[in-house]
């Protein structure tokens, strides 16, 4: 939506605030009370607003030229005169207050949606109250020009509330003032004009009501909409968040582990595997209380991550104090030299100190698996192979990988990492 940087938290109570009023009783058309809510609002419908603007104008500019028919019939002596008004006058002045209109600001452009047909209305009362009998006629022709201005072209309520009285004023003192005109008529007439100029407003009351009712329930669904989207998100987010560590958890990590796999296999890439879990973590826990335990598996789980390459390696808590890596691109071997890293960087991690203020070091066994998936290959056995290649580093005497590095590789550097990825 347009201009609004604000929490959409906030925008739904500005959106509530302004129904709760506008649903009062006693309540009246009024700017919302939020600035760029109204802005919203203004700028939401003026594009509509100014092509409906414009075929009105132009289907009354076309009806006033047709009268001319009617002005030769009732007002022949005249009639050079009427046609003169109405298409060398009337015409390009309107036609020139409608290309004004692209050309003004909000006020300016409220008042010529109120006022533009005025020119016409004054041209009617000019030329058919210049004839006693045909003081019906204008007012008849002015009625029907009030409606048509305060319905059709939806002008600002507060605007028109002005300056359609001040116009039936005008017509009022002029009418009152007529001789021609007895007392019954001009009540009568005063009467027909008022009771017009307030059912007008009403209506253009009802309408710029109606407008904003229904602007202040699209927003709400808009809003509503994207708060449920952002509370999914973040639903999504927290389902799939290792809420200890903050990194991904089991469910996550299956799901991105499909979805590797199957690019993989598209791509016809190596995907490796790597099974980690610390040595000796139950020993920690006992001895040390498990909130101990709990900053290990953190410090763990960032040393981890921070290893990896970023943006291409998966990283999860698997479950205790077990964490499972997912290396796509990378053959067996690279594998090695990065489990290995990995084994290296635990082992000279600080892990956090306990109540007695010591640091107690701690190390990692990891299980190695790779291949090039394919269609007859299942990803559960990738897993089972890192899991079991997992067991052997353990049997072997922990703190290592599995299979080991062959004698005459290297281990990485991190600038070699970086390159790798």
């Amino acid at each position: 939506m347009q201009g609004m940087s604000r929490p959409h938290f906030q925008i739904l109570a500005e959106i509530e605030t302004a129904f709760d009023k506008l649903y009062h009783p006693r309540s009246y058309v009024r700017l919302f009370d939020s600035p760029l809510l109204e802005e919203d609002f203004q700028t939401t419908r003026l594009p509509m607003r100014i092509k409906r603007f414009r075929t009105s104008i132009y289907l009354q500019l076309l009806i006033n030229t047709l009268y001319l028919g009617i002005d030769y019939l009732c007002l022949r002596p005249w009639f050079l005169y009427c046609a003169l008004l109405r298409v060398a006058v009337i015409l390009p002045l309107v036609l020139s207050l409608v290309c004004l209109m692209s050309h003004t600001g909000r006020t300016g452009r409220e008042i010529l949606f109120a006022s533009s047909t005025y020119p016409i209305m004054i041209s009617i009362v000019v030329m058919y109250n210049a004839h006693s009998g045909l003081l019906g006629a204008s007012l008849s022709a002015l009625i029907l020009l009030i409606f048509y201005v305060n319905t059709s072209l939806h002008p600002d309520f507060r605007i028109t509330s002005i300056s359609t009285p001040a116009l039936a004023s005008l017509y009022s003192a002029y009418m009152i003032l007529a001789p021609e005109l007895n007392l019954n008529l001009t009540v009568l007439y005063v009467t027909l004009l008022w009771t017009a100029v307030g059912m007008s407003l009403f209506n253009c009351y009802r309408l710029e009501m109606d407008e904003r009712l229904s602007f202040l329930r699209q927003r709400h669904i808009e809003e509503q909409n994207v708060v449920l989207e952002m509370m999914n998100e973040g639903l999504k987010q927290i389902s799939q968040t290792d809420p200890l560590t903050g990194i991904f958890n089991r469910r996550a990590m299956n799901t991105e582990f499909r979805n590797l796999w199957d690019r993989m296999a598209q791509s016809q890439q190596p995907l490796v595997v790597l099974m980690m879990d610390l040595d000796h973590f139950k020993q920690i826990n006992d001895r040390f209380g498990h909130d101990y335990g709990d900053l290990v598996l953190i410090t763990t789980a960032h040393a981890l991550a921070e290893t990896l390459r970023a943006g291409s390696d998966v990283l999860a808590r698997y479950g205790g104090e077990e964490f499972l890596a997912l290396l796509p691109g990378l053959t067996l071997q690279e594998g090695q030299q990065i489990a290995q890293r990995l084994c290296e960087v635990i082992r000279n991690t600080h892990m956090p100190p306990d109540h007695n203020s010591e640091s107690h070091p701690v190390t990692i066994s990891i299980g190695i698996a790779a291949t090039t998936p394919h269609p007859d290959l299942r990803a559960t056995d990738l897993l089972r192979d890192a899991d079991d290649a997992l067991y052997n580093a353990k049997h072997a005497g922990r703190n290592r990988i599995h299979p080991p590095l062959p004698d005459n590789s290297t281990v990485m550097k991190p600038s070699q990492e970086l390159s790798a990825s």
